[in-house]
């Protein structure tokens, strides 16, 4: 049997414990939190596992609030909460239930990252002896049709960093992310939370970063990053922010995901690219490296994946555009 709420206070440190790698972000005062072997008492369990793996703060509470959901909606359709007696078809019941909401369906990614949140923790609770076997043994994923992102084309390219061009703050500022995406093809959270330690300008030209799990890389970056980003650490060292450890500043201090999403919407807008986005230009990176014959496990390294099936996903819009400069090249009917 799980124990109570108060043996699992015991358990974590109370002054330096990251508040988004704790459940207290949730109301543990509430009965459910507190049900002996109820499926929320083994997510407390089950978090504590995962701060032990290093899971990052973020994906503990995504977990955390992924159950919790399914928790409130197994109440509000008087089924069990009980981990042992949870089905089958109870979780085929909430992923059908998600995908035909009334008013809001979710989105298929939506239901997907739900099935795979439960996977885990049912597979958790089996490898701890709290069940026999999981409930979704026999569940298969839902289908997800990813939409295809298009690439950035060289002109589009040459218009963004033109719309960047000048001497302002703003303007070195936004040129240097625009080169650092461009170059690298590092995720929005990986580029706003670097350090200016994290940066290795006048020796091997890379950024270090901490990407998903926790899991540190370094992105190199070229002669022209190198360059635009010198040129913004020299207006960063008089502004008013300039003592943040944080390397990207603006009027109201470190830059947020949402500051860095609007600066690149402005962007996209003044070089005729709207709706610019981030991902865009990891999309392009790895599409760029691809049509440039590089190869596939350097691309793996840089980008921080572990899949080999997120190399035919990241680029796939120009992924016949590359076949065919292929066909060309190898000119294998030419050569007979």
């Amino acid at each position: 049997m799980l124990g109570s709420v108060a043996t699992l206070h015991s358990a974590r440190p109370p002054s330096n414990f990251h508040p988004w790698s704790s459940p207290m972000a949730h109301d543990l005062t509430a009965p459910e939190w507190q049900e002996p072997d109820s499926i929320l008492r083994a997510g407390l369990s089950w978090s504590l596992a995962l701060n032990a793996e290093r899971k990052s703060p973020r994906t503990v509470e995504g977990y955390l609030d992924n159950l919790e959901l399914f928790d409130r909606w197994l109440r509000a359709t008087q089924r069990s909460t009980t981990l042992a007696e949870i089905a089958a078809d109870d979780v085929r019941a909430w992923m059908i239930g998600l995908t035909n909401r009334v008013g809001e369906p979710a989105r298929p990614s939506t239901v997907q990252t739900r099935y795979k949140g439960l996977r885990v923790f049912f597979a958790w609770a089996v490898g701890e002896e709290l069940l026999d076997a999981s409930p979704m043994v026999n569940i298969k994923p839902p289908t997800l049709d990813v939409p295809e992102i298009p690439v950035l084309s060289d002109d589009e390219l040459a218009a963004i960093l033109k719309a960047c061009d000048g001497k302002s703050f703003d303007e070195r500022r936004d040129s240097a992310i625009v080169r650092l995406f461009l170059d690298t093809g590092m995720r929005l959270a990986e580029l706003v939370n670097l350090t200016l330690d994290d940066l290795d300008l006048f020796g091997n030209g890379v950024a270090h970063v901490i990407g998903k799990g926790s899991r540190g890389r370094a992105c190199p970056f070229g002669a022209k990053t190198a360059k635009a980003i010198d040129a913004y650490l020299r207006v960063r060292a008089s502004h008013q922010f300039a003592d943040s450890p944080r390397l990207w500043i603006g009027s109201q201090g470190p830059l947020t995901g949402d500051g860095v999403r609007a600066l690149l919407g402005r962007r996209g807008t003044q070089a005729g690219v709207p709706g610019l986005h981030a991902h865009q230009f990891r999309h392009t990176a790895a599409h760029d490296w691809l049509a440039n014959g590089g190869q596939e496990g350097e691309l793996m390294k840089i980008m921080g994946w572990r899949a080999r099936q997120m190399v035919d996903r990241y680029g796939s819009s120009a992924a016949s555009e590359r076949a065919h400069d292929s066909h060309k090249r190898l000119a294998r009917g030419d050569r007979v």
